[in-house]
């Protein structure tokens, strides 16, 4: 288990990243109803991609899929989505103790 910030899904988490002007951008395609954007990302543990699928009429984020540096796919569909709502921040929090080593973990933070 990776720490997100250490992932290519930690793009789709930059408040601050801009896909019109950013150079992680690497491809963008059009069709009549969608756009698809693909990131590539680097970091010191790994690299892989992120591709974003917006709706192209309210530029809505409806998919995305990440790609590790061993080919492997992530992929996330977004459906029914509810705008508007308020979320417990407990929905987020992960007991990493019941889905990792203790012990990777720990060296990682080094």
């Amino acid at each position: 288990l990776w720490p997100l910030s250490q992932t290519p899904l930690r793009l789709l988490l930059d408040s601050g990243l801009d896909l019109a002007t950013s150079n992680k951008v690497t491809r963008v395609s059009i069709a009549p109803d969608l756009i698809e954007v693909e990131l590539y990302d680097k970091t010191r543990f790994t690299s892989g991609t992120l591709t974003l699928v917006f709706n192209r009429g309210k530029y809505e984020l409806r998919q995305w899929t990440v790609r590790d540096e061993q080919d492997l796919e992530t992929l996330v569909v977004l459906y029914n989505v509810e705008t508007g709502n308020q979320l417990s921040g407990d929905l987020f929090k992960i007991d990493y103790s019941l889905v990792t080593n203790m012990q990777r973990e720990r060296q990682l933070r080094e």
